[in-house]
């Protein structure tokens, strides 16, 4: 039985179906293009779609003639070629007339810009009713028979339009470009060049009816008669055409009319005879030879052509009667004074014969200017005697930003190309006899740019010139369309009227727009005149364009008549799920992707992009060029927990793993990655709700995970975001710089694992952890966790919950519970909510969560760096010597200063080392050297520059004092003259590196014995005495050392040292506990307290091997080598608190922070 929905569907469908139907009947569409990739076969039919379109007209029309076959195949008794079953089938009803409707009944053929050239694309047979339509125009779409072949045959064909094509050349003995028997033809918008017959170099036209609207002939050739149209009886109506010098009309027998617009002035018109070929320049519907309403125009013979009008010229002639009076029919603002504004399509072309410009003093040359559609010149000044020079220019405006390929062809020429007044291709003193040469420009869409092109000629040979270009690889080379605009408000053209108040053309608008007369390269002015690198303020729009942010549809698989197949292939394809995120910058303070994105995802061409197909969503995601994926999809089901001695260390083990692939030459060495990562995810969700419990209980810090992990990500080629590159062009100082990095943040992903991860922290009292065995603690922990990933509510029935690993009993959950404190579920990833406390009611379960987490991934397990390092170099900040890089740099430092005004020194390029010597020096008169292995910048990169640096401190008296040095790697040895040596031993350390080294005396190299720990304190204790001992427990993450001190000696040493074989892992705290006699286990009550003024742990690594690498796992990953070993330096969280330790049958903690990374 069919249920409710399955009705809904099937009306839906039905309802699809209809409308499709519907669209179908309407009008009968086709489509060609020269790149697509659809092929015709059994299963795959081409041509109803863009994006299954023909590739060619051959194919599209044999397509066609299968429904309207040109000849009846019904029974009735009209015989008008249209097949009235088909036009039934596809709703096409005809009139009384036995015609059509409207040509919106019959198919059109819609072709895209390209060059469509063999035998497929030429000789084509037309006598089916149809109407051939380019979508971009003559200027972009061509027909080329390359020499041979014509172009089309229109016979017997009772309806043909043909519209916005260039035909060039053709051949054949009749009609080069098209042959036109018995048919109506209705042809616009049509250009047609260098094509050739021996009658009808363009068009031969016989027993039809054409009209010719909105074209151009251009340099066509009749070996015998009528170099552009031949008329045979026919009736020929040309409406605002151009048929100019050299392009001929030859009528045998007929009428041809030309209309007012139609330039037809320098044509040579012949007629074989008067009496049977009437050819008039008005409508002659009405009129016969005897009246006088038209002026014949037969025996018109052609001047000839002035030196300005070349013979394959496609220009036009204006002329000029200075009555001050501006006829636009007649006169231009090119060659008459009575024009003073004007916005014309095309070049301004100004011919000189005699000299070339600007070699020659131009006076004297004789000259000329005329308008020209496109810049293509065959044959420039034939009859001009040596030398002749031209100068082409024009405005030019483009869609999109970004480069675009312009091609210059010229022969027996010497060529200059200026684009915005810079020259960009430099030909003019070779006077090559070829030069075919392209060169890659990038413009702006936001305002004109102008070209100008000189040439000159000492051949008398055939001199050739064009220019053309194109967006994409893909696309032919087309020439350029210009436009003239002169005093023309608003145009973004700044003329020199309208600079003028008192003039009728002032223009306030344009005041800040180009001005061709002076072109300034001002960085600032908002015009992308400079070269892009140079001024980013003004061109950040090319230097990272705007591509798509969707991948588009793939090609069409199944047949587009089908209703279900036509949906299918309009289907766009997804992205990556989760890969948005990679696009964004991140918060060092909250580890958060920023809001706005500093790379563009997106999508410039149909090629370069890769595909990922997910088998268990039956989807198929698109990754964008640059970005390389793979589906790497698991769940860890055992909950990993890892032990902090604070949430601040916690915070500081993060930056450990995803700031780990950082070098030195990241932005600064080594110090600025320490002292960065000190103030790394100090503010993210699972660090701060940790932060917030540890201040209710004293112990240590357990943080509990578990990660579903679904794909790897790697980007190796990012391209920055159009807007990050605007504003990190716009901001001109640090203030404004400041706001840019908050906005975008300090860290970008280099890669990362997108899934999902649930992060719960739990804090143990320390009496607790003392007094319970680590493995029963570490399964209450586990226990805890998983009844929460289980529940929103915390509250859960202990009995009903088990560990992922062993159960524990009620009582001891319940010790556990009272003795612990928790934070709610930090959820990364997957749905949201769905762990949300505020669901008291609703039982979430970890399944739930995992089996959704691949729809909304985030970033798990990433490697990051800085921003800083995507700004090239050579970027400038406007109008200044500083580059890009260097003010976000600074004005990060600045940053980092404002959020943490307490922390240790943070700087680039620079370390902050502080000496603390045994006793104050009386004086030291000399400087104290040290000899360093640091980091030396060559261009962008950071080499080892292993010989000696030395850097100094000078005259000091205190005991302890601080100095800023360049970063450096590592100090080799000390060096200095007339130090007592009562100041040894000597401890320097470097604050951004948690480093320290230690001199026992001058000229001396750093004291260091392997895995020894020093803990250095300033105590006090009024109420001690000699029968007060001190137990001290220093933690590792590996092991933990016993120290036992009486007192006294403890007070008066301030230091004591652990000695291990083995590294104990990194120092999570030290642990103090007072006891009034030896025997372990016995603790008096007391009311004696210990306060601690200071701390400073000291941890030496394990000996380098001889390629200066420690193989203990103590050094950190980012030091490349070492030459004596590394020592870490510990100090407690806040350094200028006094910490104080009470006896009440406990022992207290004493946390300290670490930076070893």
């Amino acid at each position: 039985m069919m249920n409710k929905s399955s009705i809904i569907l099937g009306t839906l469908v039905l309802l699809v179906s209809l409308v499709t139907l519907a669209e179908s009947t309407h009008n009968y569409k086709v489509y060609v293009d020269v790149n697509s990739n659809c092929i015709t076969s059994k299963y795959n039919k081409c041509g109803r779609h863009p994006w299954s379109a023909f590739r060619n007209l051959k194919e599209a029309l044999s397509y066609v003639s299968t429904y309207f076959p040109g000849q009846d195949s019904d029974s009735d008794s009209d015989s008008d070629g249209w097949d009235d079953n088909w036009l039934d089938i596809f709703g096409f009803k005809k009139n009384n007339g036995g015609g059509k409707d409207s040509h919106d009944c019959f198919p059109t053929i819609y072709v895209s810009r390209g060059v469509y050239s063999g035998n497929l694309n030429k000789e084509l047979n037309i006598s089916t009713p149809v109407e051939i339509k380019s979508k971009d125009g003559p200027s972009s779409t061509f027909i080329d028979c390359m020499g041979s072949g014509n172009g089309m045959r229109i016979n017997n064909n009772p309806n043909f339009i043909l519209e916005g094509f260039t035909i060039q050349k053709c051949s054949s003995n009749f009609g080069g470009g098209l042959f036109i028997n018995a048919s109506h033809v209705t042809m616009s918008n049509m250009v047609f060049r260098d094509n050739f017959a021996s009658q009808g170099g363009a068009l031969a036209i016989q027993s039809s009816s054409v009209i010719v609207s909105q074209s151009t002939f251009i340099n066509n050739a009749g070996i015998e008669v009528a170099n552009g149209v031949l008329v045979n009886d026919s009736t020929v109506n040309f409406i605002n055409s151009n048929l100019q010098c050299a392009n001929d009309l030859y009528c045998n027998s007929g009428a041809v009319t030309f209309d007012g617009n139609t330039l037809y002035s320098n044509s040579s018109i012949t007629c074989a005879s008067t009496k049977e070929c009437l050819v008039t320049n008005g409508d002659i519907s009405d009129s016969t030879a005897d009246d006088d309403n038209y002026i014949s125009l037969c025996g018109k013979v052609r001047p000839v052509c002035q030196i300005n009008s070349n013979q394959s010229n496609n220009g036009d002639s204006s002329s000029c009667n200075n009555d001050g009076v501006c006829d636009p029919l007649t006169e231009n603002c090119l060659t008459c004074s009575d024009c003073t504004q004007c916005k014309l399509t095309g070049w301004k072309l100004v011919s000189i014969a005699g000299c070339i410009p600007p070699i020659n003093n131009q006076t004297g040359c004789s000259n000329s200017t005329t308008k020209i559609q496109t810049p293509e010149i065959i044959n420039f000044m034939p009859s001009a005697p040596c030398p002749v020079a031209g100068i082409l220019s024009s405005y030019v405006r483009v869609k999109d930003d970004g480069p675009i390929s312009i091609r210059l062809q010229a022969k027996n020429m010497g060529v200059r190309l200026y684009v915005n007044n810079r020259i960009q291709i430099d030909a003019y003193l070779s006077n090559l006899t070829e030069v075919d040469t392209v060169r890659e420009i990038s413009f702006v869409k936001a305002h004109p740019h102008t070209i100008r092109l000189e040439f000159f000629s000492l051949f008398s040979e055939t001199r050739n010139i064009s220019l053309s270009w194109r967006t994409s690889n893909n696309d032919p080379y087309l020439p350029i369309d210009g436009f003239i605009s002169q005093n023309v408000c608003n145009d973004q053209i700044l003329d020199e009227e309208e600079k003028n108040e008192t003039s009728p053309f002032y223009c306030l608008s344009d005041l800040q727009s180009l001005n061709p007369n002076n072109i300034t390269f001002t960085c600032g002015d908002g015009l992308c005149t400079e070269v892009p690198e140079e001024c980013v303020f003004d061109c950040y729009s090319i230097l990272s364009p705007k591509c798509p942010a969707q991948a588009p549809p793939a090609p069409s698989l199944l047949d587009p008549v089908d209703t279900t197949g036509m949906l299918l292939n309009n289907q766009y394809l997804f992205s990556l799920p989760g890969l948005s995120n990679l696009a964004h910058g991140v918060d060092i303070l909250t580890g958060l992707s920023r809001v706005v994105p500093i790379f563009a995802f997106d999508y410039c061409d149909n090629s370069t992009f890769t595909l990922l197909q997910n088998s268990y969503r039956y989807q198929v995601y698109t990754i964008p060029k640059g970005v390389y994926a793979t589906l790497t999809p698991s769940c860890n089901y055992n909950a990993e927990t890892t032990t902090y001695s604070s949430s601040t260390s916690m915070a500081r083990e993060k930056a450990t793993s995803t700031m780990s692939s950082l070098e030195a030459n990241a932005g600064g060495g080594n110090s600025f990655i320490k002292a960065s990562a000190n103030v790394a995810f100090t503010k993210e969700n699972s660090v701060t709700k940790a932060s917030e419990i540890e201040n209710k209980i004293s112990g240590s810090l357990h943080s509990t995970e578990v990660k579903c992990i679904i794909s790897k990500v790697h980007l190796v080629d990012q391209k920055l975001h159009p807007i990050f590159v605007r504003d990190i062009s716009h901001a001109i100082d640090k203030p404004q710089m400041i706001q840019v990095v908050k906005k975008y943040g300090n860290l970008y992903y280099k890669s990362a694992s997108l899934g999902g991860r649930l992060v719960q922290s739990t804090i143990v009292s320390e009496d607790y952890s003392s007094k319970t065995d680590s493995s029963e603690v570490s399964n209450s922990i586990d226990q805890s966790y998983g009844a929460s990933i289980n529940s929103p509510v915390l509250n859960v029935q202990v009995q009903t919950t088990k560990s992922t690993s062993s159960q524990v009993s009620s009582e001891q959950m319940k010790s556990f519970e009272e003795n612990s404190l928790r934070t709610t579920i930090s959820s990364f990833g997957g749905p949201a909510g769905i762990f949300s406390p505020d669901q008291d009611n609703s039982f979430a379960r970890f399944s739930d969560w995992a089996n959704q987490v691949d729809l909304i991934p985030v970033p798990i397990d990433f490697k990051l760096d800085y921003i800083a390092e995507l700004i090239p170099s050579h970027w400038k900040v406007k109008n200044s010597s500083q580059s890009i890089r260097e003010l976000w740099m600074d004005a990060e430092i600045e940053w980092f200063g404002q959020v943490y005004p307490d922390k240790i020194f943070i700087s680039r390029n620079m370390t902050l080392l502080q000496f603390n010597f045994n006793a104050a020096p009386t004086d030291i008169p000399n400087a104290l050297s040290l000899t360093t292995i640091a980091y030396n910048e060559t261009t962008d990169v950071y080499e080892p520059l292993l010989t000696s640096n030395n850097h100094t401190i000078h005259n000091t008296t205190t005991a302890s004092v601080e100095a800023v040095f360049p970063s450096i790697i590592e100090i080799k040895s000390l060096v200095g003259l007339n130090i007592p040596s009562a100041c040894f031993p000597l401890t320097i350390i470097d604050s951004a590196m948690s480093r320290s080294y230690r001199f026992n005396s001058i000229a001396d190299t750093p004291t260091y014995v392997p895995h020894q720990v020093v803990v250095e304190y300033t105590v006090e204790c009024a109420d001690c005495t000699d029968n007060t001992y001190l137990m001290a427990l220093v933690k590792g993450s590996k092991d933990t050392v016993k120290k036992i001190f009486q007192w006294k000696s403890f007070k008066n040493q301030k230091s004591f040292t652990v000695n291990e074989s083995t590294y104990i892992g990194t120092i999570l705290s030290l642990n103090l506990r007072i006891v009034m006699t030896l025997e372990e286990g016995e603790v008096a009550e007391s009311k004696i307290s210990l306060q601690v003024k200071s701390l400073l742990i000291s941890q030496t690594c394990g000996a380098p091997n001889s390629d200066g690498v420690d193989q203990s796992g103590c050094t950190p990953a980012s030091v490349p080598f070492t030459t004596y070993g590394y020592t870490h330096v510990y100090q407690p969280i806040d350094a200028k608190k006094v910490y104080t330790v009470k006896t009440i049958k406990s022992y207290s903690t004493i946390p300290v922070i670490y930076y070893s990374f």
